[in-house]
């Protein structure tokens, strides 16, 4: 994808910004979010505001992030995103079944989360400690987020069963005697 489209689409995504309410810091990392993604989604500009499912997953990512890593309300997200806060609560639902079923979509949403966290850590002047601490830490965090992710998709399955379940139960109502209400 060429350089130009690319940095079109972040300028056209974030040329807000300066309107709203959050500090440059907040700001940065931000608008560092969205140039991640784009490019690892090879956003074009012309897919901003479209209802394209590669741009709608993005977006998706993105606020799920901010949500997890900024005190923000959902009307300060929206206003990032330039959507209705009634699209950031869809967003959550979305990010949930992304998340089971998307190994593109879990490697973006880790790799937004590291940058994240690298950010932050950046700019609280922590970076020595971050860069040196314990391997075995950084591993056993790994395993962790592994693990969490497989549970979600375990538990993704058991709903579905469970529905399943609970549609065949339906079907036995129409005997005579479950049949008298």
């Amino acid at each position: 994808m060429n350089t130009v489209n690319f940095n079109m689409a972040i300028d056209k995504a974030t040329n807000h910004f300066d309107t709203l309410n959050i500090t440059d810091k907040e700001t940065n990392i931000i608008k560092e979010l969205f140039a991640v993604a784009y490019e690892e989604r090879k956003i074009k500009s012309t897919s901003i505001g479209t209802r394209e499912r590669n741009i709608v997953e993005t977006n998706a990512c993105i606020s799920n992030v901010i949500l997890k890593h900024f005190p923000f309300p959902l009307r300060i997200i929206s206003n990032i995103l330039g959507k209705h806060h009634a699209t950031i609560i869809h967003y959550r639902k979305l990010h949930n079944d992304c998340l089971a079923y998307d190994k593109q979509y879990i490697k973006l949403f880790s790799m937004l989360n590291d940058k994240v966290n690298d950010l932050l850590m950046e700019m609280e002047g922590d970076v020595e400690e971050y860069k040196y601490r314990d391997c075995s830490q950084e591993q056993l965090i790994s395993e962790l987020r592994s693990t969490i992710l497989s549970l979600k998709v375990m538990n993704s399955n058991l709903k579905e069963k469970l529905y399943t379940i609970k549609e065949q139960g339906y079907e036995k109502r129409d005997t005579p005697c479950n049949s008298i209400l």
